[in-house]
């Protein structure tokens, strides 16, 4: 057995598995498809899931060596291996083995593939000398020059042109993101490996595009050159001065004063070579590339490189670079020949190849879902196969299936930085049933271990699989590491250090034993064993991050300054963007007071990012302290740099409040209209001290102003000032600390705060970053604070302004005011409601205020299903748009170039619509497609901070999406299939009352959904959030709201419908029979229509939770109810009502009394009274119902031999505006009948209505407790 090495490409060994383009196998299995895994491969998966590194190791050098396979199957083979050399530790051999292969190899990108992967394996052996020869022979592109950022919100600027795109420029200065100024430069560092490291660079380093410019000369025409690309993101790329032609010669029409790009890409993923591949044309001479690279929250990184045929160099430095840009002539390329062609659909094998190499590409979070989507497929081809299956080839295709089974619970992990269930529950019953097929799959049982330890937080299960797989491979160190981990967890030291002590013994130079152990020795305190083992660690594997930053970080701590040093010396070799450890070395130089050299390190990263705030900050701290010692002059010029540091920090990062608090008090300014406007309110606050404390409610508020400096551009500053009076327990409790009232986007502090006692004396609060905090506090305390808050930059609305504000509260407000100071020449209109007071103008400071005043309101009363606040408040909203129609037009424009389709969007509608005719059939297929396969992020916000949506094609690529991103998509995708589609923007709400949106402002909503119109005139209503809602199934909470159909024309304001109760329906058809001891057994049906299909479908989808879903809901009302016999159908077929069936024992369901059996009415009683609806005696509000539904429960009780029913209860039938209710018997046939049927019609059930409505809820209670007896 060879020694062997390792790698951290775990992403990039799925991701080949996912593309994969295969040649027959000779070598399958006898009888099985040759497009299965073939027996090198499937061994080869096998081993890996084993956890045999070192089969797996050896198992793929020789299919490397073999050069068996190619495409997607050699670099998940590759991927594959490294995997296993890392966890094995074999750097150095890896090495070896890559150098041999790319002897024994002739194909250019197979032999790129092992250079790149050789370089990560220098970086791991600490040979990073011998990464620039693999540089060289790749032919890395190396001598950049970068601008940027520029703004890339949701992903529109990698889709819009930007300045650098129109006017291209080596000594212009561009307006980039956040309004700075961006220039190109030269990279600061010598590129490792040829990857540039854009989000080290660049600051705001999210939510951004850069553009990057380089020359390339060839001595003469090259053609057939290939241009390959690496980004972790959006990428595009020109050729300056190269012009598109069509077949008549005629210039392809480009987006771009650039040109058509040479390649487009919309992907966010890890960072790997020849990720984006084109084949494209030298001319003689220079020719300069441009590229895009947009970014959306991860890494930010980029590679690219040539493979020309001929002779060919880089520009060498920007001098070069401005010459070819200075010499570049346009000239035209003809499309090229040959286009098109015949496509094959994708079998088993590529499909899992194609997956696999996606899945092993080394992300956090990896945001595509087709991984999923083809290993399900392939997954039910193979199965397919495998239940036809018997015999050997039955136990062949068995192994296939464990294999695939794995890689499919691979692509279902969660693909949102939230857990999905969904996926997360199908990884779970894919890794069981791997593990069932193929007891010796180790990595399927830690999975599994992984699961319940971070999905369920169930410890018990989590040690349960993690010592399955220890026992299916006692020699898998991670599989051992692990359960120490779970162990560590369930709090059993002793065991955790003597299963550390056996792998220390078996494995002293392993890193993933010796990392843990360090960890460990850690929590223990016991640091120098820690350092020693992480330094061991660092030794087996140079490039281990985790160790080195952790070294680094207590070296600093102990200022022990030789360690520190080499220790960021190393870290630099691996990342010649790497600013961390400068930051580390500058806090170690501040607390030697060498601030010389804390200078000069900080001044070397600020050179590789000029715009990092922290470095700024800790150039500001470095230069305040530096000053702190020094005199006159010196002194003097040294806090001015400080300031001027702080600043630039600042600057950099708007929302630093503690830089800004910082300066504040450096300048002691304060804003004009803040000093102008706001009241000092310190009588008031002491006259309210005299007053009795009312302690029904948990405090007052004494005095509550709003000052909104509203600025022309939409955007705002806000000055806040606050006074509450504590009057009880609750009170005290919840006002000790308050938060800045901002959001993400927006900048705020707390300028004042303090706590006035009952003698009248006050205490200073404590402000900090996020708000304020007080002295302990006492009944009677009044708090008063002040907040500033500012908008960072404009919303996606641009120079809009809207707000709506409510004027009373849930307690008493002795005094509100809200002022807006408007800028001139724009115009602003009211609405006021429920009794607002009037606008109060004045000038100040040469600008309109307007303002209202108010005293003495009464509390909002907060009960059960109550109206919202603003509908019972007095209510003050103010907008720059007077009607919906002109808001609409504006709005459509805004995001008219989010809705255009791209070739892959346009080839999946086709995909989807093939066959199909009716407009109906087509909008079905492409709203069942989005609400699938498109995944809800339902953590973005909406409201005025966050309307913008991502364009379609990014929403498409990525599959996730929040509310208006999936609104969207379905529109575009309409369009592509000749259906007409708008966005509509509503309130998702289940109790909505009387909605008033007559003045127009997106404050009003907090939803998305689209309205799809048919050319028969017909139209409906559809959700793209509502994964388990067909097409004509709109969920309660849209149903019945005001909303805007945006159309290009203008905003129209419609009202959805609210449906009938008949509309949305669940129903139990149940079949009883009487067991001994009282015990009911039932055989339920439950169907359902409406909204109510998506609750079942939503509840029963996952198997594993039925039972239990089930019997908690049984059990309720027969506490040890059991269930069994569970069938469902078809529950992801939106097209296709739910049906489920199931049997339950009811213990106790039934009494013998005097020789009678009895029994209530209702098996499971609404019990009204006890829910929102009837709870109260008497409502001071009104009371809101949803939108119509209802629920029907049909039970046939079979009556025992000898017995008849001795009474049947009245029947019950009421009609009441808002709510149906009925319950009747009959007994036919020795068969008992029970019909009980409840329907909410909507509406809203006034105050003074609330008690007969009750009365209602009340007779149908009673009806539902009624006795039924059966005699002999």
């Amino acid at each position: 057995m060879r020694k062997l090495t390792v790698s951290l490409i775990f992403a990039a060994l799925l991701a080949a598995l996912l593309s994969y383009q295969p040649a027959p196998a000779q070598d399958a299995p006898e009888g099985l498809d040759p497009y299965y895994l073939r027996v090198q491969q499937l061994e080869l998966w096998e081993a890996w899931i084993h956890g045999d590194l070192k089969a797996t190791y050896t198992k793929a050098q020789e299919i490397l060596e073999s050069d068996a396979g190619f495409g997607d199957e050699f670099v998940t083979t590759l991927a594959l291996q490294a995997e296993a050399a890392d966890e094995l530790g074999w750097h150095d051999a890896h090495v070896r083995d890559l150098q041999t292969l790319i002897e024994m190899h002739a194909d250019e990108e197979e032999v790129a593939h092992l250079r790149w992967e050789l370089i990560q394996r220098l970086k791991h052996a600490g040979k990073t000398d011998e990464i620039g020869e693999q540089t060289q022979a790749l032919g890395m592109l190396t001598n950049w020059m970068v601008c940027g950022p520029f703004v890339n919100d949701r992903g529109q600027g990698f889709e819009d042109v930007q300045e650098p795109e129109d006017n291209l420029s080596l000594d212009a200065e561009y307006t980039g993101r956040d309004g700075q100024t961006v220039a190109f430069r030269p990279l600061p560092a010598k590129l490792l490996g040829g990857t540039v490291n854009i989000g080290a660079m660049l600051r705001p380093n999210t939510e951004a595009t850069a553009f990057l410019i380089t020359a390339i000369y060839a001595e003469g025409d090259i053609g057939d050159t290939r241009l390959c690309i690496g980004s972790t993101g959006d990428v595009k790329a020109w050729l300056v001065g190269r012009i598109d032609v069509d077949q008549d010669g005629n210039p392809v029409e480009a987006g771009s004063p650039l040109g058509v790009p040479l390649l487009e890409q919309r992907d966010e993923r890890a960072l790997g070579i020849d990720q984006t591949v084109e084949s494209i044309k030298l001319q003689r001479g220079w020719n300069v590339l441009v590229v895009k690279v947009g970014n959306g929250g991860s890494a930010w990184q980029f590679c690219a490189r040539v493979e020309a045929g001929g002779g060919w160099r880089e520009a060498a430095n920007s001098g070069e670079l401005a010459e070819a840009l200075g010499s570049v002539k346009a000239y035209k390329v003809a499309p090229a020949d040959g286009l098109g062609g015949d496509t094959v659909p994708p079998n088993a094998e590529e499909q899992f190849f194609a997956s696999a190499r996606e899945l092993l590409r080394p992300r956090k979070d990896r945001t595509t879902t087709i991984p999923r989507r083809q290993m399900g497929d392939a997954l039910e081809e193979v199965r397919a196969d495998w239940d036809k299956a018997d015999g050997a080839e039955r136990a062949l295709l068995g192994r296939q299936l464990a294999v695939y089974g794995y890689v499919a619970a691979w692509a279902n992990r969660s693909v949102s930085r939230v857990l999905a269930g969904k996926e997360e529950n199908r990884r779970r019953e894919l890794l069981k049933q791997c593990l069932e097929l193929d007891p010796k799959a180790a990595r399927a049982a830690l999975e599994l271990s992984q699961y319940y330890t971070t999905t369920f937080g169930n410890p018990a299960l989590a040690d349960e699989y993690a010592q399955t797989a220890v026992k299916a491979n006692p020699d898998w160190v991670e599989a051992r590491v692990y359960a120490s981990r779970v162990v560590l967890m369930k709090g059993l030291d002793i065991e955790v250090e003597r299963e550390l002590a056996k792998l220390l013994q078996e494995y002293p130079e392993d890193a993933n034993v010796l990392r843990f152990s360090a960890y460990y020795a850690g929590l223990r305190r016991d640091y120098k064993l820690s350092n020693d083992l992480f330094a061991k660690a660092l030794k087996s594997d140079f490039a281990d991050g985790y160790s080195r930053d952790r070294l680094l970080e207590r070296a600093v701590a102990r200022a022990d300054m030789p360690t520190a040093l080499k220790l960021a010396g190393d870290a630099r070799k691996l990342d010649p963007f790497d600013t961390d450890a400068a930051k580390q070395l500058a806090d170690l130089y501040l607390y030697s007071e060498k601030y010389s050299l804390a200078e000069r390190e900080l001044a070397k990263a600020l050179q590789i990012a000029p715009r990092d705030d922290v470095l700024l900050e800790r150039l500001g701290r470095v230069y305040s302290g530096w000053a702190d010692i020094s005199a006159g002059d010196k002194a003097d010029e040294l806090r001015t740099k400080a300031q001027d540091a702080y600043v630039a920090a600042l600057e950099a990062n708007p929302k630093r409040e503690d830089i800004e608090r910082y300066l504040e008090f450096l300048e002691g300014e304060q804003p004009p209209f803040e000093a102008a406007l706001q009241e000092d309110i310190t009588e008031r606050i002491q006259a309210v001290l005299e007053l009795p404390v009312d302690s029904d409610n948990p405090y007052e508020i004494v005095y509550n102003d709003e000052i909104v400096v509203v600025n022309e551009d939409g955007t705002t500053s806000q000055y806040l000032h606050t006074a509450y009076r504590i009057t009880n327990d609750n009170g005290r409790e919840w006002l000790q600390s308050l938060q800045v009232p901002a959001y993400s986007d927006q900048q705020g502090r707390c300028v004042a705060a303090r706590v006035w006692h009952a003698d009248g004396e006050f205490e200073e609060g404590k402000r900090s970053r996020f708000g304020a905090s007080f002295p302990p506090l006492e009944v009677g305390d009044i708090v008063e604070v002040r907040f500033r808050v500012t908008d960072g930059s404009q919303s996606f609305f641009g120079d809009f302004y809207g707000t709506r504000k409510s004027m009373a509260d849930y307690v008493p407000v002795h005094e509100v005011r809200y002022a807006w100071v408007l800028p001139p020449g724009r115009e602003f209109h009211e609405y006021l409601t429920n009794g607002a007071p009037a606008r109060i103008e004045q000038a100040v400071e040469g600008r309109r205020v307007w303002s209202y005043r108010t005293t003495d309101l009464h509390k909002v009363y907060d009960e059960p299903l109550a109206p919202p606040l603003e509908q019972r408040s007095p209510t003050v909203q103010i907008s720059t748009y007077a009607n919906w129609k002109e808001f609409g037009r504006w709005y459509y424009n805004l995001i008219r170039k989010q809705m255009e389709p791209t070739p892959e969007m346009t080839a999946k509608v086709v995909e989807l619509t093939k066959g199909l005719t009716t407009e109906k059939d087509k909008a079905r297929a492409v709203y069942n497609w989005v609400v699938t396969e498109v995944r809800y992020n339902a953590d973005w916000h909406f409201g005025v901070h966050g309307y913008k949506p991502f364009s379609a094609g990014a929403v498409f690529a990525r599959c996730i999406g929040d509310c208006k991103d999936k609104a969207l998509l379905i529109c575009t995708m309409l369009r592509i299939a000749g259906v007409t589609a708008y966005p509509v923007i509503t309130n998702l709400e289940n109790f909505r009352g009387d909605e008033d949106i007559t003045l127009p402002m997106p404050a009003h909503f907090n939803h998305a959904i689209a309205h799809v119109e048919y050319s028969d005139g017909t139209s409906q209503f559809v959700d793209g959030t509502a994964t388990y809602n067909g097409i004509d199934e709109l969920g309660s909470g849209d149903r019945g709201a005001n909303c805007i159909i945006v159309r290009p024309e203008g905003g129209e304001r419609v009202q959805i419908p609210w449906g009938t109760a008949e509309d949305d329906s669940q129903t139990d058809e149940i079949d009883a029979e009487f067991a001994a001891g009282g015990t009911l057994k039932l055989s339920v049906t439950r169907t359902a229509v409406g909204d109510s299909s998506s609750i079942l479908r939503a509840q029963f989808e996952r198997e594993g939770d039925r039972k239990k879903r089930l019997e908690l809901e049984w059990s309720e009302h027969y506490p040890g109810a059991k269930v069994g016999n569970i069938v469902v159908n078809d529950l992801s077929d939106l097209d296709v009502q739910p049906k489920l069936t199931f049997t339950v024992e009811l213990p106790n369901a039934y009494a013998t009394k005097d020789g009678r059996i009895e029994f209530r009415t209702a098996l499971d009683p609404r019990e009204w009274t006890q829910t929102s609806f009837g709870s109260l005696t008497t409502r001071k509000t009104d009371l809101l119902t949803p939108a119509p539904y209802e629920r029907i429960s049909i039970v046939h009780y079979k009556l025992p031999a000898g017995r008849k029913v001795a009474n049947l209860p009245a029947a019950l039938e009421i009609q009441h505006p808002n709510v149906s209710l009925g319950v009747s018997a009959e007994s036919k046939n020795g068969v008992l009948t029970v019909t009980r049927k409840f329907a909410l019609l909507g509406g809203t059930v006034k105050a003074a209505d609330y008690p007969g409505f009750r009365s209602k809820l009340i007779q149908f209670d009673t009806a539902e407790l009624a006795t039924i007896k059966l005699s002999k």
